[in-house]
């Protein structure tokens, strides 16, 4: 498997799974638009992630699926962001600490093979 993303946490999850995967890195620009719901654009940036690398890697590999994920945490009704760094990242657990908020990810595996090109995950309370 491709993993289209530099999170630590994300490789740290699938090695403690055993899964055999390399990350690539997207080239992709997340841009949040207006408007858009938390559940939707988790959706889209995953889903943008993973087709950067597969066309990064073009001709796709027919065997190895990319998996691009993406996740927004949400409180009070706004986005935290990305932590910049690690101070920002402790921040971040200490305004969150014993509040309630809503963690929004989105799962996208392209898979040439299966003829898969799509959302294949859901959200936190997007339902």
């Amino acid at each position: 498997m491709y993993l289209a993303s530099k999170s630590p946490q994300r490789k740290h999850l699938l090695e403690s799974l055993g899964i055999d995967f390399e990350i690539v890195l997207p080239e992709y620009e997340e841009v949040d638009p207006p408007g858009i719901a938390p559940a939707e654009l988790v959706e889209r940036h995953s889903l943008g992630k993973a087709r950067s690398v597969v066309a990064r890697l073009a001709p796709f590999p027919v065997a190895r699926p990319v998996l691009g994920v993406d996740t927004m945490v949400v409180m009070e009704g706004k986005a935290m962001g990305k932590a910049r760094d690690e101070a920002q990242a402790l921040d971040y657990l200490k305004h969150l600490s014993g509040k309630t908020h809503q963690v929004y990810s989105g799962l996208t595996l392209i898979w040439n093979e299966a003829g898969c090109d799509g959302n294949v995950g859901g959200s936190g309370d997007a339902g």
